[in-house]
C-alpha cells in the first residue's frame, strides 16, 4: 500500500519530475519534507539542496499516467 499523499504533495513531485532545479516557491518547499520521509525524493549526490525523484515516486506517477507524453 503506498503512503498517503496529498493531491499537493504530488504537483509538487510534478514540479521536481519537469525540472529538478526548479525553484520552488515557500508553501511548495514546505512539503518538501513530507516527501523525504514517505521516501517520494531523495537529495542529489553532488547536491544536496536538490532534489531527486526516487523510483517510488517515478513508479507511483506512472501509475497514474505522468509523464507520458500524448503526443
Amino acid at each position: 500500500m503506498v503512503d498517503e499523499i496529498s493531491d499537493f504533495e504530488i504537483a509538487v513531485l510534478v514540479d521536481l519530475l519537469e525540472n529538478p532545479r526548479a525553484i520552488l516557491k515557500a508553501h511548495k518547499k514546505a512539503v518538501l519534507s513530507q516527501l523525504l520521509a514517505k521516501g517520494f525524493i531523495e537529495p542529489t549526490k553532488n547536491e544536496p539542496e536538490i532534489y531527486q525523484l526516487t523510483k517510488k515516486a517515478s513508479h507511483f506517477l506512472a501509475e497514474r499516467g505522468v509523464g507520458i507524453s500524448g503526443g
